[in-house]
């Protein structure tokens, strides 16, 4: 695990992404894959995207879109040195969380699993809508 990451990630989520740029049920919307030369204009463009997107957002290729890394939450999971189960618990956590999750809410996620707690546990812990 890349700790370091991993709490920038949380970081960058809990203090600096707009409140419309964060969605658990988008990798990224369709302005990720216009040309965005820096983290600035991801952020000022209005782009949402969960947790991996902006992972392979701040990290990838430099703070942008790295093209020949297609598939987000593997290039998010390596970005963020999570092993297979551990990215997949904290990207695809289940429609409910999916829903309802905020901003706020995945910096808490991570900074959690910077701390060593299971992403599954994280998710169980934070508020949310039932059934």
């Amino acid at each position: 695990m890349n700790r370091e990451r991993i709490i920038e990630l949380a970081s960058f989520l809990n203090e600096r992404a707009g409140e419309n740029s964060f969605d658990m049920n988008t990798w990224g919307d369709e302005k990720i894959h216009q040309y965005q030369p820096t983290l600035e204009s991801f952020i000022s463009c209005d782009t949402s995207a969960c947790i991996a997107g902006w992972a392979v957002r701040l990290f990838g290729n430099e703070g942008g879109w790295k093209e020949n890394k297609c598939n987000v939450p593997d290039y998010a999971r390596e970005l963020l040195g999570l092993d297979q189960g551990s990215a997949s618990d904290l990207f695809l956590p289940g429609t409910r969380i999916q829903k309802t999750a905020t901003r706020q809410d995945a910096a808490k996620a991570l900074f959690m699993i910077a701390d060593g707690i299971a992403p599954m546990r994280v998710w169980e812990e934070l508020p949310g809508e039932t059934g």
